[in-house]
């Protein structure tokens, strides 16, 4: 059944007057039975009660069960008009326990309320509601019948504002509710248990606005317009429009045709662009006089959505002229499982002549702003249809579109449909909020709340509070556009599983619609055209919305809590997390969400103030805010970050993601395997006694995107640091990439870094380094990149990569000539230890004098390099001691990003300094042989060839004997047990022009045992 977005043709004004008559007698009926029943003990219905004809019995009872039919069907008010004002049936009195029976079924078109009633007085909270039946309000079957010119019409669905009120001290319901679209819906009682019920509101239905009734279903009128080019202004086309340059060209395009939004602004509007993919059908009947050519062009960006045009005729004929048809489906994941879902347009401006826009509703509050849709649009929502197959995009033929005249009148129609999870759109009333809107749902516990394997859907908002005790959700199913929720636990746990829904199945959007026809007669031909665009900008599902969020968990007995949410929340004004332990957790394959995810769109909400008393954070899911959030200190402002903190966590475990404007951290112990995303902001590690980062990412690439770690002790391994700023570490303790234990060889996944505005350690860690990390520095046109290193200046010696915070590789990118890179020491006399130095695109450039031209060094301050690459080639050699001597070449270190394995004669092999390896320039070894064409070209340790021999001179002695080379420096060491940690200097001496065979002698006692090793250290280049 095809519905459109206005009052399918439900009449107006006054119903008839004869039948609200009759109705009032039998409302004096019931007045009547009221007043002369007699009270008794307990009230039991086993048959069908049916009002009217009947008359509602009078009800004076302390218990009221119902085993059959209990249906109440109001008359007496005016059922024509909208939203309904009738109160709730209360035909009971002294009634204190309510009961409806498994199987049984209660239902009234106004709602019920239940309470106890005295004989005099107000309501009072009644005892219990035990539903283990049927209780239906306000819903279709319920209030769908009324009069019009003396004839009873069924309503499409139910109408607006029917309410259904229970307050009781004990309510079960392991049964059905059923409210009526747009109604009202509350219990309030001490211990509200509603596990395996299910409370369903009707998602679709009629409102009424300025007399009218109007269907609603999450559709509204965004603009309207319809009119022709020639007439429409402000703009217009005098001459008509021309059909070719519009629809046969690449990209398509609408004519500007003149709307009216719901705020009634009037606006000019095309449509089209290279995302419309055309589609035709160009057909001419059996007489050969009459040709119909229908082109739709349709736009579609969200690849979660499949959409199909077709082009249907009436009663199978090709030539008739049928609408055109879209067709939307998706795919949802939902607590039944897998479901495709459809959604259709249907434009009939072809197939019937009618032009006109239809009243469809109003805009705001009041009857001043009504809203329109043209007739030929109509919008369904519900099962697949059976349209055959659907039509194939092609190219639009030249030619298609031709006539003699060129240019063409054409009636036109456009519109836009707004896709809403609500059936409100919110922000068009002042002061309006989600608590006051209809189509609500209000649960109110002041003990106990149990909702285990519940079903609650609401059509606007939903308000779970349990401020005592919430038992839990687990196996539910519970959705809302709108929620508020205050939830504890009085045992230390609070478990959040399952209490919404991570999103509607329903469309989020616009659809903006242009409709075109003209007709033309060309040697004796009929030819009719018609042209359709659409541009979907729909997603499949909508985002639960949760104004107010506010967790407890306290135990009196530890003081010790925990919150656990594996649900997704998307927070839009209050937030509140009062424990000490909280986790975001995963959650099993096939659940609706993979994990729990809060979402504090509130940029005012600040996290320290949210979590009052939070100690523990592990987040397995994700955390999302607008501002920056202050993880385990103080916090003043949105945007603002403090240097310490007094009240840091204990533990922070994140392996999840973390994604706002930015971060400060401050935790004893921090756990990253996650990602933490800046959008705009830093992202600081603060204060962490124990901090690893494993797996993981710090990504916080905008200009005023700063990293900054400080720990005692910090392993970062395989983990993506990307800062749009400066890079900062702090590290007091040991600095290890992985590599500290078995080197950088044995990483297997080594870090890479990128990094906007320069790199600095403040502080040398008494251990480890970072040789297993690649950095790429980059600077931006025009920066000077500040750079500070806290290494110890050991000289152009190996011993200066090690526990020394030493780089694997840094990258050097000068993005313009004007790009500098500026090195300073941190204490008055620094280092940087780099396994391997490259320069990239301006960085490249020299002076005359062969330094770097961009690159600077402050006083006290340089580089130490095994290797140095520019364009892919070894520059190590030729810059050594270049710019200031801030440039230094370390031939004697050769690490995983410096070194070449070379095989000896020996059958040895070697891992050596690849540079000194390819050298042209040194004879290391001084056999006469330049390194480049010597295959032994540096002296090694199998070529010493130490011994050792006793001899009497007269007196005992060792006779030390190894090979060395020219300008060698040669050390002898020694220990008197394999065991004994430390090797002792016996002596050391430098060559000069000679090397071969050198010897010591060693007096040495009578039985007594030494260990000898020499060191051969060649001469620096």
């Amino acid at each position: 059944m095809w519905q459109r977005l206005h009052d399918h043709g439900i009449g107006r004004g006054a119903l008839s007057e004869r039948f609200f008559m009759k109705q009032k007698s039998i409302l004096g009926l019931v007045a009547l039975a009221l007043t002369s029943a007699a009270w008794s003990q307990t009230y039991e219905n086993w048959a069908v009660v049916q009002c009217p004809p009947e008359i509602p019995p009078n009800i004076v009872a302390s218990t009221f069960i119902n085993h059959a039919e209990f249906r109440i069907n109001f008359t007496n008010f005016n059922m024509g008009a909208l939203p309904v004002t009738a109160p709730p049936y209360r035909g009971w009195s002294e009634t204190v326990n309510f009961i409806n029976d498994f199987g049984a079924h209660m239902s009234c078109n106004t709602g019920f309320n239940i309470e106890t009633f005295p004989l005099s007085g107000s309501g009072q909270r009644a005892a219990s509601l035990y539903n283990y039946g049927t209780i239906d309000c306000g819903t279709l079957g319920t209030s769908n019948i009324f009069s019009i010119g003396g004839f009873l019409f069924n309503l499409l669905g139910s109408g607006e504002g029917v309410k259904c009120k229970v307050n009781a001290t004990n309510i079960v319901s392991s049964g059905t509710i059923n409210m009526g679209f747009n109604s009202l819906l509350t219990l309030k009682g001490d211990r509200i248990d509603l596990s395996y019920g299910n409370l369903i509101m009707e998602s679709g239905g009629f409102t009424g606005l300025g007399g009218g009734i109007f269907y609603q279903g999450g559709f509204f009128d965004g603009y309207w317009g319809k009119g022709d080019p020639v007439t429409q202004r402000p703009l217009y086309y005098p001459n008509g429009i021309d059909p070719v340059s519009l629809y046969e060209t690449v990209p398509p395009r609408t004519q500007y045709h003149i709307i009216t939004n719901r705020n009634y602004a009037v606006i000019e509007q095309q449509l089209g662009g290279g995302t419309f993919n055309p589609y035709l059908l160009d057909v001419v009947d059996q007489s050969g006089s009459n040709r119909t050519v229908r082109a739709v062009f349709l736009s579609n960006t969200n690849p979660a959505i499949t959409a199909n045009v077709y082009f249907p005729a009436f009663g199978g004929d090709p030539y008739q002229l049928g609408p055109d048809i879209i067709e939307w489906s998706w795919i949802s994941t939902n607590f039944v499982g897998v479901t495709t879902n459809y959604l259709y347009l249907q434009d009939t401006f072809l197939s019937y002549t009618n032009f006109q826009l239809l009243l469809n509703g109003y805009a705001g509050i009041g009857y001043n702003r009504p809203t329109y849709i043209p007739e030929n649009y109509h919008f369904y929502q519900g099962s697949q249809l059976s349209l055959g197959v659907p039509a194939v995009s092609t190219v639009i033929p030249p030619g298609t579109f031709l006539t003699p005249q060129r240019t063409v009148t054409n009636e036109w129609t456009a519109y836009q449909a707004i896709f809403q999870p609500a059936s409100t759109i919110m922000g068009e009333v002042a002061g309006q909020n989600v608590t006051n809107l209809p189509g609500r749902i209000e649960l109110t516990a002041d003990k106990y709340l149990v909702l285990t394997n519940a079903h609650i859907s609401s059509v606007n908002y939903l308000l779970l509070k349990a401020t005592n005790h919430f038992g839990g959700s687990a196996g539910a199913e519970i959705t809302a556009p709108h929620a508020d929720l205050y939830l504890r636990s009085t045992n230390g746990f609070l478990n959040i599983t399952n209490v919404l829904a991570p999103y509607l199945p329903r469309p989020i959007g616009i659809c903006d619609l242009f409709s075109a026809r003209w007709t033309n007669i060309i040697n004796n031909i009929t030819n009719r055209y018609h042209v359709l665009f659409v541009d979907t900008q729909l997603e499949p599902s909508s985002p639960l919305l949760v104004q107010t969020l506010s967790l407890s968990a306290t135990n009196a007995a530890t003081r010790d809590d925990r919150i656990v949410i594996s649900d997704v929340f998307n927070v839009t004004s209050n937030l509140l997390l009062n424990t000490r332990r909280l986790t975001l957790a995963t959650n099993a394959p096939g659940a609706p969400a993979p994990a729990g995810i809060l979402n504090y769109l509130n940029p005012a909400v600040l996290w320290p103030s949210a979590t009052p008393r939070l100690q523990y954070l592990t987040n397995h899911g994700g955390i999302r805010a607008q501002n920056l959030i202050v993880f385990g200190g103080s916090q003043s402002s949105p945007y603002i970050g403090p240097d310490s903190s007094t009240n840091p966590y204990a533990v922070f475990v994140n392996t999840g993601g973390v994604t706002n404007f930015g971060s400060f951290i401050f935790a004893t112990n921090f756990l990253n395997s996650g990602t933490f995303l800046a959008t705009g902001g830093t992202l600081q590690l603060r204060q962490a006694r124990t901090a690893v980062l494993t797996n993981g990412a710090f990504l916080a690439a905008g200009a005023a995107g700063a990293i900054r770690i400080d720990a005692d002790s910090l392993l970062v391994s395989n983990h993506v640091l990307q800062a749009g700023n400066t890079l900062t570490l702090s590290v007091t303790n040991s600095l290890d990439d992985g590599s500290l234990a078995d080197g950088a060889d044995s990483v297997t996944h080594p870090n890479i870094w990128n990094v906007g505005y320069g790199i600095n350690l403040l502080t040398r860690p008494a251990r480890g380094g970072l040789l297993a990390t690649t950095v790429t520095n980059t600077g931006l046109p025009g920066a000077k990149v500040p750079n500070s290193w806290a290494g110890l200046d050991r000289g152009p010696v190996a011993a200066g990569f090690s526990n020394n915070g030493a780089l694997g590789r840094l990258i050097l990118d000068g993005l313009t000539n004007t790009t500098r890179f500026e090195f300073t020491p941190v204490t008055g006399s620094n280092a940087l230890y780099v396994d391997c130095l490259e320069l990239r695109n301006h960085m490249t450039k020299l002076d005359g004098s062969g330094n770097v031209a961009n690159l600077l060094f402050q006083p006290g301050m340089k580089i130490y390099y095994a290797q140095l690459i520019i364009n892919g080639v070894s520059w190590a050699e030729k810059l050594n001691g270049k710019n200031g001597g801030g440039l230094n070449w370390v031939p004697s270190y050769a690490g995983t990003y410096s070194s070449t394995n070379v095989v000896y004669p020996d059958g040895t092999t070697n891992r050596l300094n690849q540079a000194l390896v390819q050298s042209c320039n040194l004879d290391s070894d001084g056999d006469g042989i330049l390194n480049c064409q010597d295959p032994t070209p540096v002296f090694v340790p199998s070529q010493v060839g130490l011994t050792a021999a006793r001899a009497y001179l007269p007196q005992p002695a060792v006779v030390l004997s190894w090979n060395s080379i020219p300008y060698s420096t040669n050390w002898v060491f020694y220990k008197p047990t394999l065991q004994t940690a430390q090797w002792q200097l016996l002596t050391n001496f430098v060559l000069g022009s000679a090397g071969g065979r050198q010897q010591i002698v060693q007096p040495s006692a009578l039985n007594s045992s030494r260990f000898y090793r020499v060191r051969v250290d060649a001469a620096m280049p």
